[in-house]
């Protein structure tokens, strides 16, 4: 399977689970499914996978500095200017909104900031993955042990919450999720980097098997809802009902259906065209959905498919002329062991056509 042909399903992976999302805090999937235990499990994966693609696509750089300043880039300067993006519009555009400017802005940007957690998370995943690849290096052996200590590593960060949040100790409000959650989803992160390394990338398609494969894992996703029902709960509060061991399963599970199902299609223009710029997506839908919210008498469905309909022209636009906001452009190099702000960066890509065209 050549470059393009990986690319283009990844692409749209990553296009069905930001779909999800903007589904998600629309209210379309509680709508659609009144049973919290189905909502859940539906949305399980989405979040999962972007670490695992991640893990994918994980590149050792010579030195840990080169390292966090790119994921920096990529992750943390666009996390805070979509958070000042979003105080900034809802106090322009929504009566009775908080001052941006104020010490809760900053307190928000680190302790929780409702859907852009998880660029927050990603970053502190991406570094503790760093660390942990020069550890275990190549050796199989090694890369199976961290995957264990890893999934131990979730089911204490999850078992802690409860725990934490009762505790009444300095942090353990919103706080303590800064480091609960990267250390909950780092599994996922760290299987696509094993998986990175057993050739994933490189399998041939073979439709009659990943067929089997994507209804294997649906049938079993839903013989395990059958059986435990009360899979409620998510990644940002990590307050899930379920196991952890069926919590992975379940998330597992749904990520291998997404995953044949997309290489199978292996690109839908829009869906795609989303899934390439979902960083866009991710920062501008919940602004967009509230702003219909408090504007409009839409309905979930409604600003659902309005702000999807949104986002070509939003990504044009970011592409064209905020590239280091939606990670196209580095706004900081690590040079001579020094940190450097790219005063000449490079040209960004040409901007993509808004009807999602490549």
């Amino acid at each position: 399977m050549d470059t393009k042909e990986r690319i283009q399903y990844i692409d749209l992976i990553k296009g069905f689970c930001i779909m999800l999302v903007v589904l998600n805090h629309s209210d379309v999937i509680a709508s659609a499914f009144p049973d919290h235990g189905a909502t859940t499990t539906l949305g399980l994966c989405r979040m999962p996978m972007f670490f695992f693609i991640s893990g994918l696509f994980f590149r050792p750089y010579a030195c840990f500095g080169d390292f966090a300043t790119r994921k920096c880039c990529q992750l943390l300067v666009p996390y805070v200017f979509f958070i000042l993006l979003r105080d900034v519009g809802n106090w322009l555009l929504i009566p009775g909104a908080r001052s941006p400017w104020t010490p809760l802005t900053l307190w928000d940007m680190v302790v929780f900031n409702g859907y852009l957690w998880f660029l927050r998370a990603l970053l502190l995943a991406g570094l503790l993955v760093f660390s942990l690849h020069r550890i275990a290096g190549q050796s199989r052996r090694r890369r199976a042990a961290v995957a264990a200590l890893l999934f131990l590593a979730g089911w204490a960060a999850v078992a802690a919450r409860p725990a934490l949040a009762g505790s009444g100790l300095p942090g353990s409000g919103r706080l303590m999720f800064v480091p609960l959650q990267p250390v909950a989803m780092v599994l996922f992160y760290w299987l696509g980097h094993i998986a990175a390394g057993e050739g994933l990338l490189s399998v041939g398609r073979t439709p009659r098997a990943l067929a089997a494969t994507g209804v294997v894992a649906a049938a079993a996703l839903c013989a395990m809802y059958c059986f435990n029902h009360q899979v409620c709960g998510g990644w940002a509060y990590l307050n899930f009902s379920s196991s952890w061991p069926a919590v992975v399963a379940f998330t597992l599970l749904g990520m291998t259906a997404v995953w044949t199902v997309s290489v199978l299609l292996s690109r839908l223009p829009f869906v795609s065209f989303l899934g390439r710029y979902s960083i866009v997506v991710l920062g501008l839908h919940g602004i967009v959905l509230g702003l219909l919210e408090y504007h409009t008498a839409l309905g979930p469905w409604a600003r659902a498919g309005a702000t999807l309909a949104l986002m070509p022209a939003a990504i044009w636009l970011f592409v064209r002329y905020l590239p280091w906001a939606c990670a196209r452009r580095q706004l900081l190099q690590w040079r001579d062991g020094r940190l450097r702000v790219a005063v000449r960066a490079p040209q960004p890509e040409k901007a993509p056509a808004a009807g999602g065209a490549r």
